[in-house]
Formats: structure tokens, C-alpha cells, sequence
């Protein structure tokens, strides 16, 4: 009996090890076209170099790949989510000091085009102080 209870833990594990939750991820590009790439486990960093801004001298830094926790992503997709709930903060075309949200995942994907407020300055802080760019 003690053999068989094992062997059906072992096969539980197994099945469970094999079941994936789905995978979400954010985008964010803000009004220099800086843009974070946000998975579950890591911030990608891709600033907009010289050579691509509009002034030819503006510089977002440099790239960086930033582990972060589950507590963090939560933190960040909350933010996000919260931004996507509120139309208000919404519009339809990109303009100057506008920035750009998406989100994706296994069952859907959306994007929008953001104002200047307060929420999407809070998300810009919180993606800045986790890639360590203040």
C-alpha cells in the first residue's frame, strides 16, 4: 500500500510539473520611445539611442536585462492593469509626450495609447527604480 501511495504521488508530480499556467507580459514604451519589455521573471531595457530620437542627441542609457520576483510583477501588473481600466487616461493617437502599454497573453493581447498622468507616473517610476535608471 505504502508503494502504491508513493507511485501516485510520483505520478501526481509529474502531471502537475507538466501543467503550465499561462504566460503575460507587458510592454511599455514611454514618451522618448524608451521601451521595457516585463515577463513574469524579467524587465528587458531597450533605450532609444541617438541615432533614433528625433533631437539626434538624446540618449535613454544603456540596456539592461533586470531578474524580478513574483511579488514585483504582481506590483507592476497591477499598475498596468489599473491603466487599462481607466479611459480617460487613453487616446487614439500618438502625439508627443504620449507613451504606449501593451499587454499579452496565451488568451489575449491589447494596446493603448497613453496621456500624461498620474498612474502612468507612477508605473515610469516603479520600471525605472526596478532597472535601476534613476
Amino acid at each position: 500500500m505504502k508503494l502504491f501511495c508513493c507511485h501516485m504521488l510520483f505520478v501526481i508530480a509529474i502531471i502537475s510539473c507538466g501543467i503550465k499556467t499561462p504566460q503575460m507580459d507587458y510592454s511599455y514604451t514611454d514618451q522618448n520611445n524608451n521601451s521595457y519589455y516585463i515577463s513574469e521573471t524579467e524587465i528587458r531595457y531597450i533605450p532609444i539611442t541617438p541615432s533614433e530620437s528625433s533631437s539626434g542627441v538624446y540618449s535613454g542609457g544603456n540596456k539592461k536585462n533586470v531578474s524580478i520576483s513574483k511579488a514585483q510583477f504582481s506590483e507592476i501588473s497591477e499598475k498596468c492593469d489599473a491603466i487599462f481600466n481607466t479611459p480617460n487616461l487613453q487616446t487614439s493617437q500618438r502625439r508627443m509626450m504620449t507613451s504606449i502599454l501593451r499587454f499579452s497573453s496565451s488568451s489575449e493581447s491589447k494596446k493603448i495609447i497613453l496621456t500624461p498622468s498620474e498612474k502612468r507616473k507612477e508605473l515610469e517610476h516603479l520600471l525605472k527604480e526596478l532597472c535601476s535608471l534613476k
